[in-house]
């Protein structure tokens, strides 16, 4: 029965379009007719319906495609059909239900990323960015989705399209749809640092800062995950703290959500690398959540809260904090882990840690030594450096110049001495001139072979 019905949809009667367009609509809404709707060519002449000046024709044309956008299958036929610049300008129809087909048939169209630049090129975006504006709540929804799935990789034409402001404002919406729709996009927007100042310029922080306080947890994380990427910039690592985003992303780190850890993590981590922020992290209690975060299972949350301490203890006397909040045994045990990365950020931070003598036996008895020679062996050169920094600092101890030869040390170290790296070849000749400062080590390393190495730096 469906050719007769195609053959109804060009029937000068309106009235029989409009009837028409009902029964293939709702035909529409069983997956089972869907291919055969299109088979019998029916798009094209739908096409011309969303463009009748009638908005009931109109709106049962729209939700035709409304029903058969569901299927991703059909998004192909429905663009090569010429259904999307139609439904741009029925999103700005000053007919609710009209546009809300529409609006549904363009966010499911926009979900594929094969056709978002479809939507994109007949100026959808700038459709969306008014709805967003104007429409009731219903409708804002339906747009700012639309705009969520295309600011994966359009973020420059939301923000030339005035879709900051407009996400802006729905960031402050009390529905928490909106705000995570609205959150996402601008989380994506943020991926570019091209548009860093313009974000910070409009205001952006302070919603960002107050959304990581949501009993939603999705908007928390990609709240947190905006700030991350804001908190790249130099200028806004005071700012997000001046905002007062340091304790709720502290909370977060206590969150059980690895992605709500990673995110507030991670932002914790570039806030860090300013001295200033450094010392209030240890003030807001940041550090206790960074090592318990050090344990976690998930390898990039372990990451983001050593490169944490990296930046705290690389900022003034901050080190000692990490030891006494019990900082020592996690951050050793990555030494073992397999794990290049981790490693390096490790070693770092225990290099740092160890500038201050005070800490070194506390080093020496949670067993770093062993792990920091075994690790003087890795083919990785990030980890050589830091590794050897770190028993630089330690050999300076009368006790460790024994204990760092005891275990083994000697070989690795003078191997060390042929590296192609002059950074690596200075740390490990200062950590062999304070071993050498111990009388039996003296024989060891010239036993080991120690000395034609040294004669040829």
């Amino acid at each position: 029965g469906l050719p007769p019905l195609v053959d109804l949809l060009t029937s000068e009667v309106d009235k029989i379009k409009e009837h028409v367009l009902v029964v293939v609509r709702n035909l529409a809404a069983n997956a089972d007719n869907e291919a055969k709707i299109i088979d019998a060519r029916a798009l094209p002449p739908i096409c011309e319906c969303l463009k009748s000046p009638f908005k009931a024709i109109q709106q049962q044309a729209a939700g035709c495609i409304r029903n058969l956008s569901v299927n991703t299958n059909n998004h192909g036929a429905l663009v090569e059909a010429g259904v999307v610049g139609p439904l741009v300008v029925l999103c700005t129809s000053d007919e609710s239900l009209v546009q809300e087909q529409a609006l549904v048939g363009l966010r499911n169209l926009s979900a594929n990323e094969a056709f978002e630049l479809e939507v994109v090129r007949e100026n959808g975006l700038f459709a969306m960015v008014q709805v967003v504006r104007t429409g009731t709540v219903k409708l804002q929804e339906l747009a700012v989705g639309c705009i969520r799935n295309l600011s994966g990789h359009f973020q420059t034409q939301i923000v030339d399209q005035g879709g900051l402001d407009a996400l802006l404002s729905l960031l402050l919406a009390p529905d928490a749809k909106l705000q995570e729709h609205a959150v996402v996009a601008v989380r994506n927007i943020s991926t570019k640092t091209s548009h860093d100042g313009l974000m910070v310029e409009r205001g952006i922080l302070a919603p960002l800062v107050a959304l990581l306080r949501s009993p939603n947890e999705a908007i928390q994380e990609h709240a947190a995950g905006a700030l991350r990427n804001l908190s790249a910039n130099s200028d806004n690592k005071r700012r997000i703290v001046l905002e007062g985003g340091l304790a709720p992303l502290i909370g977060l780190m206590r969150q059980n959500n690895q992605a709500i850890q990673e995110q507030a993590c991670a932002a914790l981590r570039n806030l860090a690398v300013n001295a200033e922020n450094s010392a209030r992290i240890l003030e807001e209690g940041g550090v206790p959540p960074l090592v318990q975060l050090l344990r976690s299972p998930a390898k990039r949350i372990q990451e983001n809260a050593c490169l944490a301490m990296r930046n705290i203890t690389g900022n003034g006397p901050n080190e000692l904090k990490i030891v006494m909040e019990g900082g020592l045994p996690p951050l050793i045990a990555l030494l073992s882990i397999d794990d290049r990365d981790l490693q390096e950020h490790a070693a770092a931070v225990l290099r740092n840690i160890s500038v201050n003598t005070e800490n070194d036996q506390m080093l020496v008895q949670e067993g770093a030594l062993e792990p920091l020679i075994r690790l003087l062996s890795s083919p990785e050169k990030r980890v050589q450096e830091q590794v050897s920094g770190c028993l630089r600092n330690l050999s300076v101890s009368n006790s460790n110049k024994q204990r760092i030869a005891s275990l083994g040390g000697i070989p690795p170290l003078i191997a060390l001495l042929s590296s192609p790296h002059e950074e690596i070849q200075g740390q490990v000749a200062m950590v062999l001139q304070n071993l050498s400062k111990n009388v039996d080590n003296r024989y060891r390393m010239v036993e080991e072979g120690c000395l034609p190495p040294l004669i040829a730096l």
